[in-house]
């Protein structure tokens, strides 16, 4: 064999070598952008509601996920999963409008997605009665 040849078949046994050794870690991958949250479309001031979504991880670690409704409200992390299993997390809008809904996923190291696309929740105001009233429910 050429010196060439041998030091390049070197470099390579040294590459696989550290790969494979245990004091080389490879660095830890953020979470891939969480899906579009999902929940209600349609809520009314101040009735908690359900939202959640998924975040996958490429390491396999698991992960939770947060989420910004629209109006300055974050919310904590949600409960850890394993990789491909939904987080989520309670609401109460505290005011009237639309609002859009996103999530950010972390996993168990720390590392963070990006913002997942929102999708829109229209609040209405309670005091009109528009949903969740008997009389809302109760029709034909």
């Amino acid at each position: 064999m050429t010196r060439i040849r041998m030091t390049a078949l070197a470099e390579l046994a040294l590459a696989v070598a550290l790969l494979l050794s245990p004091t080389c870690k490879r660095p830890n991958l953020p979470p891939d952008t969480p899906c579009k949250p999902f929940g209600p479309t349609h809520t009314n001031v101040g009735i908690s509601r359900m939202y959640a979504a998924s975040s996958i991880d490429p390491d396999g670690d698991n992960t939770s996920c947060r989420f910004y409704f629209g109006n300055g409200d974050t919310s904590n992390w949600g409960n850890w999963t394993d990789s491909r299993g939904p987080s989520s997390a309670w609401y109460a809008f505290p005011l009237p409008g639309t609002f859009r809904v996103s999530a950010q996923g972390r996993d168990v190291h720390g590392a963070l997605s990006t913002w997942s696309d929102s999708y829109p929740v229209a609040v209405c105001d309670s005091a009109f009665g528009v949903l969740d009233s008997p009389k809302a429910r109760n029709r034909d």
